[in-house]
């Protein structure tokens, strides 16, 4: 966070890129389709600029260099390869800003008040990285009523406060989708010792319940809803927090007390929720798949893990898929194939959590010690 206040930040516009031909530094704007040759200053604080910073800090750089900074501004604003960190309707005043990882992807965000930095503090306060290019860039404003989440330049969406944490959600995750090249999986993403186990399921099927309850009995939870798909087959979990649904609320209660005091967030489609700061949180690595798993709610019943052919295994990883082109690429299937190549795949059938929680460790157990016959590692516990 930036601790200042009433200011305005300059980014470089989106697309806009620097290089040198022959020696001399070049910026290319690849929504304009224009080439600009600019000077050695630019090129040497361009990564500041991509990073995101104020007009005092560019003027004082320029100072140093000894430069009129306010003419070598004036250009690059005229020109679009830079620009004020603003909705549509112009540049924003803000209190604060930070940067955040989010898989692959790195976000400059700005707020507009203290407000709005509280409700991101909370919930995604755990995905915040040092200051570093970034790109994509966001702002959340707020007002009495409410608060504001949009891409710099973009139209102002203003909601109530009641659903503050889970539009920024919606925005976050949007951004960290368009801005990666990786196909994504919508699948929970928890690990142990190096390996992922993959929790896949239809809306319903209690997907982050019960991730969240493996986070608390022997997993790390890396993510509960967004794995990235790495060319080797790997995945990397988008470690946002994790989305408690109201009906899960009990379910949870004891094995994490601080849900209870957390803000209560009404979602686009009415539900209300919750967000948890998963435990341990750190930035996750590509891991390999080792464990698969297709969850199925039951009224009733004691929970049964049956195996799934190659081929259902490959439709449950697909679905809920997204990629920036909406189709799979070669690469992409490639990858998917080393990804359920290297897992044993089970569909899971269950009714009780604390039931589901036991029958998934002792499959990890299984898939662990079935990967390498003298392995002498302790089962799961």
């Amino acid at each position: 966070m930036t601790p200042q206040s009433g200011y305005a930040l300059l980014v470089a516009a989106h697309g806009v890129r620097l290089t040198r031909v022959k020696g001399k530094p070049v910026l290319f704007s690849a929504a304009d389709q224009l080439v600009f040759l600019t000077n050695d200053f630019v090129a040497a604080i361009w990564a500041h600029v991509q990073a995101g910073v104020t007009q005092a800090e560019f003027s004082r750089l320029a100072r140093d260099a000894g430069l009129d900074g306010k003419e070598i501004l004036s250009g690059l604003l005229e020109s679009g390869v830079v620009t004020f960190l603003g909705a549509e309707d112009g540049p924003a005043t803000l209190t604060a800003h930070a940067h955040l990882k989010l898989g692959d992807v790195i976000v400059l965000i700005g707020f507009g008040g203290p407000r709005a930095e509280a409700v991101f503090r909370e919930s995604f306060g755990h995905l915040t990285t040092s200051p570093s290019p970034s790109a994509a860039h966001l702002l959340a404003l707020e007002s009495a009523g409410g608060i504001c989440g949009s891409e710099c330049g973009g139209a102002a969406d203003w909601v109530e406060w009641r659903r503050a944490g889970a539009a920024l959600k919606e925005l976050l995750t949007g951004i960290a989708l368009e801005r990666s090249d990786r196909t994504a999986l919508h699948a929970a993403t928890l690990s142990q010792d190096g390996d992922a186990l993959l929790l896949f399921g239809p809306p319903g099927a209690g997907k982050s319940t019960l991730a969240a309850a493996l986070g608390v009995s022997g997993f790390n939870l890396d993510g509960d809803d967004i794995a990235l798909l790495q060319s080797d087959g790997g995945v990397l979990a988008l470690q946002f927090p994790i989305t408690v649904k109201s009906e899960s609320w009990s379910l949870l209660s004891g094995r994490y007390p601080e849900l209870a005091r957390l803000e209560t967030y009404e979602r686009s489609d009415g539900q209300s929720v919750r967000y948890l700061t998963p435990q341990g949180a750190g930035a996750p690595e590509p891991r390999r798949a080792r464990l698969i798993v297709r969850l199925e709610r039951a009224e009733v019943g004691e929970a049964r893990l049956d195996d799934i052919p190659v081929e259902q295994a490959l439709a449950v990883a697909l679905d809920g898929g997204w990629s920036s082109d909406e189709r799979l690429s070669l690469e992409s299937f490639d990858a998917l194939i080393a990804c359920v190549d290297a897992a044993t795949c089970f569909r899971l059938r269950y009714s009780d959590i604390d039931d589901a929680v036991a029958t998934i460790g002792a499959a990890w157990s299984e898939a662990r010690r079935g990967s390498d016959p003298a392995d002498p590692r302790t089962p799961w516990m």
